[in-house]
């Protein structure tokens, strides 16, 4: 069941607040709104950024593949404004932050959409999910498709937020996760270890590399396939 305004209205004025801070309503700031919405929520861009400045191999040296099961040989630059926009280049990605801090009850799910107004503009905020359980300040993935820069202005609205609502679940967003309690700065990718799919409760069999990646590491030409 998706939430309409009163039920987030309601759940963001308990005793630990959904969203905070929480604004009943809508307000402008640059042109843009955010707050409260009939079914949904529109938070805010926070004010620090992070972009990709390099990324390393496996004996330091620069090269131009990112492999995710190894995130902390991407080298990350950090920028933050006051007052000012940040200004994301065309075809272009940046990590921000959101103004509010999320704590999700056992039995709420919330979604990421983008915002219509960058979204014309060319500005995508990927579609993530937030899992029930989970609190901190969200990081935002941000895309300009547009072949002109855009800047991006710190506390006006950057995304919509749906929530949905079921039974509480057996299996909420552990304590020890890797995205767990995440502070108002953008928090760059984790690699997923076996403790913290034993602390969720998930039951992961190892399997054999597909085919198509074998041929790619083995030096065939077949290529991988598109997600």
């Amino acid at each position: 069941m998706i939430l309409n305004d009163k039920q987030i209205k309601d759940l963001c004025n308990s005793k630990e607040p959904m969203i905070s801070p929480y604004c009943n309503g809508k307000e402008i700031n640059h042109g843009i709104s955010y707050g409260q919405s009939s079914y949904g929520y529109d938070i805010r861009l926070g004010h620090v950024f992070k972009e990709i400045g390099q990324v390393k191999n496996r004996w330091g040296e620069s090269c131009t593949i990112v492999e995710p099961e190894n995130p902390g040989r991407v080298m990350w630059t950090k920028h933050t404004v006051d007052g000012v926009p940040y200004i994301i280049a065309p075809n272009d990605f940046v990590l921000a932050v959101s103004l509010e801090r999320f704590i999700m009850p056992r039995s709420i799910t919330g979604v990421v959409k983008d915002k219509s107004t960058y979204a014309r503009l060319g500005i995508a905020v990927q579609n993530t999910v937030i899992e029930a359980g989970w609190r901190g300040y969200l990081t935002l993935e941000i895309t300009n498709h547009s072949k002109y820069k855009v800047a991006l202005h710190p506390n006006t609205g950057i995304a919509q937020m749906l929530f949905f609502k079921g039974e509480n679940c057996e299996n909420p967003y552990p304590d020890q996760g890797k995205y767990q309690d995440q502070s108002n700065e953008p928090t760059t990718p984790q690699a997923s270890t076996k403790d913290q799919l034993k602390e969720q409760g998930s039951i992961r069999r190892e399997g054999s590399m597909p085919d198509n990646v074998k041929d790619n590491r083995n030096g065939s030409k077949k290529k991988l396939g598109k997600r």
